[in-house]
């Protein structure tokens, strides 16, 4: 039996088209296994003032913002281009925003295919092209922005970053490039303690809270945690926030009266917003919950 021209020719193709099936199945496979081990928290450059994490985007989006005073909360705090990000992109895993004196940076994993959707949304949010070049080997897009602001983004090793400041975004490329990338020292316990079962986290230096009661004339008691992680979630048409402390057998009223100072805290910065707060323990823990809308 001989073999024609027309029987190699299709071997051809069916070789060539198995072989870019496969290249394409274990390029997306080595994609979503990148996605998979991108920790944002590790692009983290000391020190931030505050850490917003949305570890479940589409709650964020179809529960949480559609309350009017609510929304306000988080779009007085988060950058326009970024809110917009989330709402449109609900089926991502997580967002994560560091917030810092001289500016924000917002890092999401999300694999290839998703940021070149990402950049899509951006090429068409903006009035003028974004300007490429790169910075640390790492290939940037600015996209020029009012007030003569560039909104900087890059999308590399599974995580997509952006920054209203280049030097943020710069730093984080650096340390995204040192391998291997630890989360902020003082952090990574409380992180990693707290995982993304909440809807949201947020996470605050304690020192600037100041949070203290007295016990007695001459006695004070502070909270000792370096740092300050909150529980953010939606309940019964709330948005409430938790946070636990270690319980000490002191006077239970202090436990009250620094529940009352965090619900102070909260209504001088959103007087808008209408709270309620309740405090209980156990051997071990204190538990604060201040909810509102």
């Amino acid at each position: 039996m001989t073999i024609g021209k027309k029987d190699i020719t299709i071997f051809i193709v069916l070789f060539l088209v198995t072989i870019s099936c496969v290249g394409y199945f274990y390029k997306n496979m080595s994609d979503e296994q990148l996605v998979a081990t991108a920790d944002p928290y590790g692009l983290i450059i000391p020190t931030p003032k505050a850490i917003f994490a949305i570890n479940h985007p589409s709650v964020f989006e179809r529960m949480i913002l559609p309350m009017k005073n609510i929304h306000k909360v988080f779009s007085d705090h988060i950058s326009s281009i970024f809110l917009s990000l989330i709402q449109e992109n609900p089926d991502l895993s997580s967002f994560l925003i560091a917030y810092y004196p001289q500016g924000d940076i917002l890092y999401v994993p999300m694999n290839n295919y998703t940021a070149k959707r990402i950049f899509k949304q951006l090429d068409a949010s903006f009035a003028f092209p974004a300007q490429r070049q790169e910075e640390a080997s790492i290939p940037v897009r600015y996209y020029p922005d009012i007030d003569k602001l560039f909104l900087g983004c890059y999308y590399h090793e599974g995580i997509f970053v952006a920054s209203y400041n280049r030097k943020l975004l710069v730093e984080t490329m650096e340390r995204q490039q040192a391998h291997p990338v630890r989360i902020i020292p003082e952090l990574e316990e409380l992180i990693n303690k707290k995982g993304k079962s909440s809807t949201m986290n947020l996470f605050l230096p304690s020192a600037p809270l100041d949070l203290y009661t007295h016990i007695n004339d001459s006695t004070e008691w502070r909270m000792r945690n370096q740092w300050l992680a909150v529980d953010l979630f939606y309940s019964e048409g709330n948005l409430c926030c938790f946070n636990e402390q270690p319980y000490e057998e002191i006077s239970e009223e202090v436990y009250q009266n620094l529940c009352d100072t965090i619900t102070n805290r909260i209504n001088q910065l959103f007087p808008q917003i209408k709270t309620t707060a309740q405090v209980s323990h156990d051997e071990a823990v204190a538990y604060f919950t201040v909810c509102g809308n």
